[in-house]
């Protein structure tokens, strides 16, 4: 069994360098990878399946691998990672050339590639950081939120979401700052219906990610329907409240993590100077019944009254004392929990505590007053961009019959600033309206629909398209979508052979 190197040619793909594994069972690795002829890197995961004596670990890693290939080619969400399909020679899972395979004497090797996130994880940024600000976690909900909400109206949830599966597309430095969140490792997706067994794999600070139904399950067996929705959301709202924070609401072993998970109301978060609309959004979503708990699309509008867009993110904050959120020396760092004598114990120790409060913010006033006035010009100035004109459709018509590579064209009378763009949108009848191909400064855009768009109904069915401006960072749409056409998915019909006349005939 040859061991996977620096320049090993897999497929179409050169290996670069291994990176940190995506999946944290330790049998996939994660190499940064490249077309030897062009310079777009991607990360190629890779998972080594013995011939023989194939283990039950193996066999769900080999599972989960398929069902996470499965979902993501069939995502197309610019908060959800993007898969690439491989190059056509390579031998490939049911004709797809998402999954594929090399033979060994003793082994195979399936991998597949996704883009690679130059920006690193969430994980990494709350570690530097401690606490983010409210608009930059305000709008890092919002983005991950929009793609679960993708994935809950096509029936699917992800029931991992946690800092370490969320990763920035770009580097948050440099003159063309770019921030988009990315929503990564689909290995534990499953239907929004789908009974769900061995949940509770999680251990750690991760544990407390993991909604009170997926710990007790028999506790939250009812008569309704069952749905595995409310589960996301409650990750995401112990997200928002870590970042807001520094650290989860319920910390310790495991065993008590579970115990307040199950039984015990979070730490308040007003000595943050959390605004209270914020914070009882958090608790909604913290609720111990999965019936009480929001939609994520209800949590999304209610999060834009309470912090309203356009957001700030991606601005480093200096805390006193230290750089980019690093406490003063001889300082105890923001992640270190605190009892209200100041001295650090485990959730659950003695004292009748349901759960650890956070510690209490290190910024001066000053600096607080100067962060306000700081986000305060600048949503002043985001707030003057004028009104944009509607895009207007020209091409393909109005139910045209179409199939496989099409180009999509449009006119629009403004002119398109730094960081704007088109939005080409293609949506079944009554689904949502999802994004297709990437983001486009031209008015213009081939995309294949057999491809692109792999849940579009079966042929003769009805579908839509629509374009709007947006702005790319922090995304927001900034003109009205274009009246919607139709088109018919399926292949054209042939012209009809007609018989010549002639006079005298």
């Amino acid at each position: 069994m040859p061991p996977i190197r620096e320049d090993y040619d897999l497929g179409p793909y050169r290996t670069i360098q291994r990176l940190p594994a995506l999946h944290k069972d330790g049998l996939v690795e994660s190499w940064l990878s490249q077309l030897p002829d062009k310079q777009e890197r991607v990360v190629l995961n890779i998972l080594r399946v013995p011939y023989d004596d194939l283990d039950e670990e193996h066999q769900r890693a080999y599972a989960a691998l398929q069902n996470e290939v499965e979902i993501l080619k069939r995502s197309r969400h610019l908060n959800i990672v993007r898969i690439y399909p491989l190059h056509p020679r390579a031998i490939s899972l049911r004709g797809e050339c998402y999954l594929s395979q090399v033979n060994f004497r003793d082994e195979a090797w399936w991998f597949w590639a996704m883009e690679y996130l130059e920006g690193g994880s969430l994980a990494d940024r709350m570690e530097q950081m401690g606490r983010l600000p409210l608009e930059e976690a305000a709008e890092i909900i919002y983005q991950i939120g929009t793609a679960l909400d993708y994935i809950h109206s096509k029936g699917i949830v992800h029931l991992n979401v946690h800092p370490r599966t969320i990763f920035f597309r770009y580097p948050l430095s440099g003159p063309d700052l770019r921030v988009e969140l990315v929503l990564t490792d689909f290995a534990n997706a499953a239907r929004a219906d789908q009974e769900v067994i061995g949940e509770r794999a999680a251990e750690g600070e991760l544990k407390s990610y993991v909604a009170p139904e997926r710990i007790r399950p028999d506790k939250a067996k009812s008569d309704r329907p069952l749905d595995n929705r409310p589960k996301d959301v409650y990750s995401l709202g112990v997200l928002f409240y870590h970042m807001l924070a520094g650290v989860p609401p319920f910390i310790g072993n495991d065993e008590d993590v579970e115990r307040a998970i199950l039984g015990a109301a979070p730490p308040p978060l007003q000595r943050f100077d959390v605004p209270v609309g914020v914070e009882d959004l958090i608790l909604q979503a913290l609720q111990k019944d999965p019936a009480e708990r929001p939609s994520i699309e209800h949590l999304l509008i209610n999060l834009d009254k309470n912090v309203p867009p356009p957001r700030v993110v991606g601005v480093r904050m200096v805390a006193p004392g230290g750089e980019h959120g690093a406490p003063a020396e001889g300082t105890r760092p923001h992640t270190v929990p605190y009892t209200a004598t100041g001295a650090s114990r485990p959730l659950g120790a003695p004292g009748g505590v349901e759960g650890v409060a956070p510690p209490a913010p290190a910024f001066s006033d000053r600096l607080k007053a100067r962060w306000q006035a700081l986000t305060g010009a600048l949503g002043s100035i985001f707030r003057r961009t004028p009104s944009y004109p509607v895009p207007k459709l020209l091409e393909p018509a109005e139910e045209a019959v179409l199939k496989g590579r099409v180009t999509f064209a449009w006119d629009w009378e403004g002119e398109l600033r730094d960081n704007e763009a088109f939005e080409l949108r293609v949506w079944k009848e009554g689904g949502p309206h999802d994004r297709a191909g990437e983001l486009q400064r031209e008015p213009e855009l081939e995309i294949d629909l057999d491809i692109l768009v792999p849940e579009l109904p079966g042929e003769g069915d009805k579908c839509f398209w629509s374009v709007a401006v947006v702005r790319q960072n922090p995304y927001r749409s900034l003109s009205k979508e274009a009246k919607s056409r139709s088109f018919i998915y399926g292949e054209p019909a042939e012209p009809e052979e007609t018989e010549e006349t002639t006079e005298g005939d």
